[in-house]
């Protein structure tokens, strides 16, 4: 038998009421701001697993070259690493806090 947290805070929050009244509500409040958290931390966790998933994507794509060979390089994958440089560069001086996003 598995018995929720929410039901648990439910009634914990009932005996706070029947013992403590005012502390009651304001220890419900902090189980809220617990519970909230706790959700919080459960969806950055994983946005984070989501980035690690496409950094290593997008590191096996420039380990193969991004796909070309010597032989087939032209000023076109030139521009096109180079993008992906302005991309990177943009995305890295945002999450570091450098550049036009320094404090």
């Amino acid at each position: 038998m598995c018995i929720s947290l929410q039901w648990i805070s439910l009634a914990l929050y009932g005996i706070m009421v029947l013992l403590g009244g005012r502390e009651a509500h304001k220890y419900r409040r902090e189980e809220r701001m617990i519970m909230q958290n706790e959700n919080a931390l459960g969806a950055f966790i994983a946005k984070i697993v989501e980035a690690q998933t496409l950094l290593a994507e997008l590191q096996a794509h420039v380990d193969d070259h991004m796909g070309a060979s010597p032989e087939e390089i032209n000023y076109g994958h030139v521009g096109s690493a180079g993008y992906m440089v302005e991309r990177l560069t943009e995305l890295t001086d945002w999450a570091l806090g450098r550049g036009e996003y320094a404090k």
